[in-house]
This record gives structure tokens, C-alpha cells and sequence, in this order.
């Protein structure tokens, strides 16, 4: 699945702070995994501020998630559209992981 920068700032946001073991240890490696490199900093020009992160060229990278971490990334995504903060940011990722509009 391509993720862009946006998206993949969206999906970090999404994961949980608190879990079992097992899942802390799948949720730190899909953090790993979705956090920008240096180089993809330097390349898209990205500057990280206090409250957001700006960029002057946004690239796309291939992820393959494994089903947990869908999992993880969905129930994120539907529990933000259950207390009705979903926020635009967050449309491009519904349609990728769950498919409905």
C-alpha cells in the first residue's frame, strides 16, 4: 500500500499508547516503520515545528502492513469516526484501509 507523507503522519497518530506487550512491540515497529527518515527529510524538505510538520514536496513509499497492524490502523480510524473526530486529514486513510466513502 503507497502511504504519503500526510498519511503516514496521520497513521502514527492513530496507534495506541497503551497495550498488552506483544502489541506495544507491533505498534513500536509500525512506528518505526511509518516515522521519515533523514533522507526523505532532506529530499522532500521537511521541517518539523512544535505543533506540525511542513514539507515542500510530498512522496509516496510502498508499506506492507502485516493484519494486526491493519487492524491497529482501522480501529483507530473508526473509533475517531465513532466520537466524531474524524478530521480530512484522515479521509485518504479510511478509503485505503477500510474502503468505504
Amino acid at each position: 500500500m503507497l502511504l504519503n507523507i500526510p498519511e503516514r503522519v496521520a497513521a502514527f497518530g492513530l496507534l495506541p499508547e497503551r497495550s498488552n506487550f506483544a502489541t506495544l512491540r507491533i505498534i513500536d515497529g509500525l512506528r518505526r516503520e511509518l516515522a521519515i527518515s533523514e533522507e526523505e527529510s532532506e529530499e522532500c524538505g521537511i521541517v518539523f515545528g512544535k505543533d506540525q510538520i511542513t514539507w515542500q514536496k510530498n512522496i509516496e513509499k510502498e508499506f506492507t502492513f502485516s493484519d494486526r497492524a491493519k487492524d491497529m490502523i482501522i480501529e483507530g480510524l473508526k473509533k475517531l469516526d465513532t466520537a466524531n473526530e474524524m478530521e480530512p486529514r484522515h479521509m485518504s486513510l479510511w478509503r485505503k484501509f477500510i474502503g468505504e466513502d
